[in-house]
């Protein structure tokens, strides 16, 4: 999967904290703190765990609540 980034600067800076990464100047957290800043994050899928929990977890409208 390629990656994508949010801006060519962001780019650059996410490729040389995987070089800090790989040379252990950096732990696996603040790799993924730089990977939450710096790459384009896709919206979740309909179907994906995180999903269906906030589906199941929310009330249906009903009109008849809504009326006084």
């Amino acid at each position: 999967m390629k990656k994508k980034y949010q801006s060519e600067i962001l780019k650059v800076l996410h490729e040389d904290a995987q070089g800090l990464y790989k040379i252990g100047a950096i732990d696996e957290v603040k790799m993924r703190e730089f990977d939450e800043a710096c790459l384009v994050h896709d919206a979740p899928q309909s179907n994906t765990p995180t999903a269906l929990r906030r589906r199941s977890n929310s009330k249906p409208y009903s009109l008849t609540e809504a009326l006084p």
